[in-house]
């Protein structure tokens, strides 16, 4: 996966942007995305296997409730008001932030959130990954990963 300005964005404590660049495995950005939640890791595989099979994917495991963003990227620009949020790029976003803009948009709107509910992630008869509804819904969103 390429990591370099197209896919840079804050909060990325691993793939520290601007200081590296280059290419990286659909292994290490996960676990960058997972472990450290690393927002550049996570626009890299969201890029990779597309928020809507993602989302796709959150729906068949039953968390009707779960939003995410087409991008951390794109939802910081949007949280920051910036009129081209979605192609605003990582130096517009970093510029914004840097002057201390304040958070135009809510967190939580229906324009770009990351959100889930307690109803969602807390349930007696959760489907996980190994169940083989889940693995369908996986496999069906086309999901690299399980």
């Amino acid at each position: 996966l390429a990591l370099n300005e197209s896919i840079w964005s804050l909060g990325s404590e691993i793939f520290s942007p601007p200081d590296l660049s280059g290419l990286v495995s659909e292994r290490t950005a996960a676990e960058a995305m997972i472990m450290h939640s690393d927002n550049t890791a996570t626009d890299m595989m969201l890029l990779a296997t597309g928020p809507a099979n993602v989302r796709q994917f959150i729906a068949g495991l039953g968390l009707v409730h779960t939003q995410i963003p087409d991008s951390t990227r794109i939802l910081a620009a949007y949280l920051l008001g910036l009129p081209n949020y979605l192609t605003a790029t990582y130096a517009e976003v970093l510029q914004a932030f840097e002057n201390g803009s304040p958070l135009v948009n809510p967190f939580l709107n229906n324009v770009e959130t990351m959100a889930s509910s307690a109803s969602d992630l807390v349930k007696p008869n959760f489907r996980t990954v190994s169940d083989p509804a889940a693995q369908d819904a996986r496999n069906s969103a086309g999901l690299p990963f399980g």
